[in-house]
């Protein structure tokens, strides 16, 4: 990725930081806040999506899709680490299951 490409990702999220920033002087928002926000969102709707067609989910295929929902909004990978422990509260929080 250029270092233009993440200036702009950086300046977007940091504009979306600052309006609600300004709504709310108590939130203290930053740039990793928003990008955690959004990739968990668009994770959410994407789950909500494949349970109506009963697909089967593993961790793996959770995994792939952070990574092309990264690329797809632009976040960059520097941002934001998923790890397993963070697959783990997803999975849960999402009420996944292993069978």
């Amino acid at each position: 990725m250029s270092a233009s490409s993440s200036q702009k990702r950086t300046r977007t999220a940091i504009n979306i930081a600052s309006h609600f920033n300004s709504q709310d002087p108590n939130l203290n928002l930053d740039q990793t806040t928003i990008s955690k926000i959004l990739k968990d969102k668009t994770m959410r709707l994407w789950i909500e999506q494949v349970t109506c067609g009963e697909m089967i989910i593993t961790e793996l295929i959770i995994k792939e899709k952070t990574t092309i929902f990264t690329q797809a909004l632009n976040l960059g990978d520097d941002v934001l680490k998923f790890s397993n422990r963070w697959i783990h509260k997803f999975k849960r929080h999402n009420n996944l299951r292993n069978f």
